[in-house]
């Protein structure tokens, strides 16, 4: 086959390229809404310029008209894919059902099939020659010709009036992007139209290579502003199906749209919303204007006065600014709160609830370790008066028993003791008693008790303490109670290892503290486990437990005395090298306010 290539051919060479290029980086984005469209436009805008070229550049009749035919391939597939485009840009996809999609390409179809038969009925064109006065072929034009140009016509100015309808519904940015969608697909139209009518002083086709700036104002459309990324349908979807009512303001605070959400917030249809004043749907909108600033975003709660059960609103204004910052309406959110306050109202209930329960179970602890305590006292005291008696009778071979019941009582009573300082603490009931005391002869004492728990797991003592310890201002009794269960602890978790008690004095901001620090070389504590050290009725380890006893109060009544005596305690520990705990204290005891 015979070419004579010309610089007019080039460029619809250039123009296939160029279509061809936007239809690969559409199907590269074919998951999003309009892609399809795109693809399928620029492809048969591609076969369409490259037919018309490949027809100009032949050089004998026949490849020409061959040529000539191919190009209705191209041209009846543009106009649908734009319509495809336009339907999915704009939201309107249940339009195309397969049964209107197969009717809609019926005539392209039969256009096609004419033209590569129109040697046996003409219906594409009557003739058919070499035209001297323009590029291409001189052609007297059939009846389906023409039906076929008002069928493409028809579509393309359809798609047109979607696109058209979205633009005026849509936000700037939108709208600049079917502003160079709607250019770049009427200006080959304009061409084609130009050419129907013979106003054509170039000599040439026009409809081809408009499709260059066709193809040139889609990648503009697409780069410049991300066609296919930012699609309107998304923002659409969004905005519909969201929960949270939404309303966008003019200037003169006229309803300009509204989402489903808020048209069942206020019972209003959009028809009757729109564009009347939000007064009408909200009769405090004017209070709350004067009340407040709209040049910055504000937060209120509404009870909208509507018929039915009451309904509480958080709603959230923001002012919406144009380019210049100048305030051109306000968005309105909404969103219902009733379900969220009846919620709360009913945790609070039974957050009172808890607490009171808590309270009586406090109180009730404390009354019935109190009864407890007197008949336990006298059972301690008598055996061991017995205890006393047998020895001096003779009958030493019922003081192991009376011993052991001695042993029991006390232990028991330690327990309904701890039991009532908790339940004090927690019913509020716990008083302080300040007093100044020196802290040697406190220190001894409790070393002293500690001595044959000492002796029993074959602890060895160490100190740090200054040469003078001083005296302390503060409640005696809960100090003590406090460095005996750090001791006895450290003791009871140490068997055959080292446990050493520093005491530092010193002034901070005028104020005297005293740090108690008790370390050791036991057991140790996980980390798990140091999370839940200080909380009452919870043991560190139930394996433990059995082989060390204790109720897992200790600690806990600590930490609630040193919040008494206004300081604070921490433990550092690592497992199976021992811990550290230090209880730093005032020396001298905060006065507290009655009235707090």
């Amino acid at each position: 086959m015979d070419w004579f290539f010309t610089p007019y051919s080039f460029i619809l060479f250039i123009t296939a390229a160029i279509s061809t290029a936007l239809a690969i980086y559409a199907w590269q984005q074919r998951d999003m809404a309009g892609a399809r469209g795109v693809v399928w436009m620029m492809l048969g805008v591609a076969e369409w310029t490259l037919s018309y070229g490949l027809e100009i550049a032949s050089v004998n009749l026949p490849a020409r008209i061959f040529w000539a035919q191919m190009q209705y391939i191209g041209a009846g597939v543009v106009p649908l894919a734009w319509l495809l485009f336009a339907l999915e840009y704009a939201g309107k996809t249940r339009w195309f059902t397969r049964r209107n999609y197969a009717l809609a390409l019926g005539i392209p179809t039969l256009t096609v099939l004419f033209a590569f038969t129109n040697d046996a009925h003409h219906l594409i064109w009557r003739q058919v020659g070499i035209s001297e006065r323009v590029v291409g072929l001189d052609i007297a034009s059939g009846v389906w010709f023409w039906i076929n140009v008002y069928y493409a016509y028809g579509i393309i100015f359809l798609a047109t009036f979607i696109l058209l309808q979205k633009m005026i519904q849509s936000p700037p940015l939108y709208r600049r992007q079917v502003a160079a969608l709607v250019g770049g697909a009427l200006i080959p139209w304009v061409a084609n139209a130009l050419d129907m009518l013979g106003v054509n002083w170039l000599l040439i086709n026009l409809t081809a290579p408009s499709f260059m700036l066709t193809g040139i104002l889609f990648a503009w459309g697409i780069f410049r502003y991300r066609l296919l990324d930012i699609v309107p349908l998304a923002r659409d979807a969004v905005i519909e199906s969201m929960g949270d009512g939404m309303i966008v303001l003019d200037r003169q605070d006229r309803i300009v749209d509204l989402n489903p959400a808020a048209q069942r917030t206020f019972r209003v249809t959009d028809a009757q919303a729109i564009g009347k004043p939000m007064e009408m749907v909200w009769t405090e909108w004017r209070d709350w204007v004067r009340r407040h600033n709209g040049e910055t975003e504000q937060s209120t709660e509404i009870v909208p006065d509507l018929v039915g059960e009451p309904r509480s609103y958080a709603v959230r204004i923001s002012p919406l600014k144009d380019r210049k910052g100048v305030v051109s309406g306000r968005l309105l959110v909404l969103r219902d709160t009733t379900e969220r306050e009846h919620a709360e109202g009913e945790l609070k209930k039974a957050k009172d609830a808890a607490e009171a329960a808590s309270r009586a179970k406090s109180t009730f602890l404390a009354n019935t370790s109190h009864e407890l305590r007197t008949p336990l006292n006298a059972i301690i005291g008598y055996s061991e008066m017995l205890e006393e008696q047998v020895i001096a009778d003779g009958a030493d071979q019922y003081a192991p028993d009376l011993a052991k019941i001695t042993a029991a009582g006390k232990r028991l009573l330690a327990l309904i003791n701890e039991i009532l300082d908790l339940s004090k603490i927690e019913a509020g009931r716990m008083q302080l008693h300040a007093e100044t005391f020196p802290l040697a002869p406190l220190i001894r004492e409790v070393l002293d008790t500690l001595i044959p728990l000492a002796e029993k797991n074959g602890v060895r003592w160490a100190f740090h303490l200054p040469a003078e310890l001083g005296e302390m201002h503060s409640d005696e009794a809960k100090v003590r109670q406090a460095l005996f269960n750090l001791l006895s602890n450290a003791c009871k978790f140490t068997p055959h290892g080292t446990v050493t008690l520093a005491i530092e004095r010193a002034t901070v901001s005028n104020t005297g503290w005293l740090t108690f620090r008790v370390s050791d070389t036991g057991i140790g504590i996980s980390p798990e486990q140091l999370e839940t050290l200080f909380q009452p009725f919870i043991q560190a380890d139930t394996v433990l437990t059995r082989r060390f006893g204790g109720t897992g109060l200790g600690l806990a009544i600590t930490r609630h005395f040193c919040d008494l005596l206004g300081g604070t305690i921490t433990v550092a520990s690592t497992l199976g090298a021992g811990s550290t705990f230090t209880m730093r204290l005032p020396a001298e005891l905060p006065v507290i306010d009655p009235r707090d």
